[in-house]
C-alpha cells in the first residue's frame, strides 16, 4: 500500500486547549484552498491527543460516534465482522461519517502498533465549520473522493457538514 501523504505543523501548549505539544501528521487536502497556517492554528486548537497501544481499541462496532480521529503516530486496523477491511496510516482520519450522522459505529477501529490519535468532537467541527468553512468542505470533499458518488450514507454525512458552514448545524 503507498504511503499516505502527510505534512507536520508544529503545535505549542498554548495553542491547544488540551495542553497538548507536538507535532501534528496533518492530511494536506484538508487544507487546499485557505491560508493553511491560519486553518491548521484553529484546528490544532481543538484537537485532543490520545496514545493507543497496540491492540487496544480507538472505537468498536456499536460505540456512539461523537468525535472523528486523526492518525498522528502508528498503525491502525479497521474490522468489519472481525476481518480487517483497511489499514489507516500517518495522516489518514477516521469516523467523520459516524460522527457527522450521529449514529452507532459500524467498525471497530484497533491500533496495529502503538500508535497516537488526535480527537475532533462534533462541537469542535462546528466551531471550526465559523471560523474555517473550507476546512470543513475539505473535509467533504474528502469523504466523497473516498466512499465514491454513489454512497447515499456519505452524501447525507456531507449534506449534514455542509450545514456547518450555513450555520444551520448545531452541536
Amino acid at each position: 500500500m503507498p504511503e499516505r501523504l502527510s505534512t507536520v505543523f508544529p503545535v505549542k501548549r498554548r495553542e491547544n486547549a488540551h495542553g497538548w505539544v507536538g507535532e501534528w501528521n496533518f492530511p494536506p487536502e484538508l487544507f487546499e484552498h485557505i491560508d493553511q497556517q491560519e486553518a491548521l492554528a484553529v484546528v490544532a486548537r481543538l484537537l485532543k491527543p490520545s496514545k493507543i497501544k497496540q491492540s487496544d481499541y480507538v472505537f468498536k462496532t456499536g460505540d456512539p460516534s461523537k468525535n472523528m480521529y486523526f492518525l498522528n503516530k502508528g498503525s491502525l486496523a479497521v474490522l468489519v465482522d472481525g476481518r480487517k477491511v483497511d489499514v489507516l496510516q500517518v495522516g489518514d482520519f477516521v469516523g467523520e461519517i459516524g460522527m457527522a450522522l450521529d449514529e452507532k459505529r459500524r467498525a471497530d477501529v484497533q491500533a496495529n502498533a502503538d500508535s497516537e490519535i488526535l480527537e475532533l468532537a462534533w462541537k469542535d467541527l462546528c466551531t471550526i465549520g465559523f471560523e474555517c468553512p473550507v476546512f470543513v468542505c475539505n473535509v467533504c470533499k474528502s469523504i466523497s473522493r473516498s466512499n465514491g458518488p454513489n454512497s447515499a450514507r456519505a452524501r447525507n454525512a456531507t449534506r449534514r457538514m455542509l450545514l456547518i458552514c450555513s450555520g444551520d448545524a448545531h452541536p
